[in-house]
């Protein structure tokens, strides 16, 4: 009876139920890289990064209702994971004491969402900058060798 588990679709959480920030944003291993060559991920994949972050953040309000309930269902199952809730009525109390926590792990993702969004006016003090300068510097720590070295063993290239 063997299990697979890929915390590449799964949230990361501290040992309170908060979501972890880790070194890497997103999976962009030295193998991916090579896949998809610097020109794809410099000519398309960051255009396209940012205009889906862009879009996501426009429909925030849409969206927030599904992204509430799957940080919810997702941290109940990590919490009855590590405690078996014994009754339904026992799960519904766990969700009302976890709401705090979904509701600020809801405002990180938000947060990082709003940080992926391309800018629409250049600032003045810092005309250089790059409208795209937060998802360029996504993509820089997710390609750094050094942060993947940090990262578990499924982040890792060879997987």
């Amino acid at each position: 009876d063997a299990v697979m588990f890929a915390n590449d679709f799964r949230f990361a959480y501290n040992n309170q139920g908060f979501l972890e920030k880790t070194g890497v944003p997103f999976r962009l291993t030295q193998n991916i890289c090579e896949l998809l060559t610097t020109q794809v991920i410099q000519g398309t994949f960051l255009p396209a990064f940012g205009s889906v972050a862009d879009a996501i953040h426009k429909h925030m309000k849409d969206i927030h209702p599904s992204l509430y309930l799957i940080l919810r269902d997702d941290i109940v199952s990590w919490y009855t994971s590590k405690s078996m809730a014994k009754s339904d009525a026992k799960t519904q109390e766990l969700e009302t004491q976890l709401k705090d926590r979904v509701r600020k792990n809801l405002g990180m993702i938000q947060t990082l969402m709003e940080e992926c969004v391309p800018r629409q006016e250049i600032q003045e003090d810092k005309p250089d900058v790059l409208i795209d300068a937060n998802v360029r510097k996504l993509i820089s720590s997710a390609t750094s060798p050094e942060e993947l070295s940090l990262m578990p063993a499924s982040f890792h290239p060879w997987l």
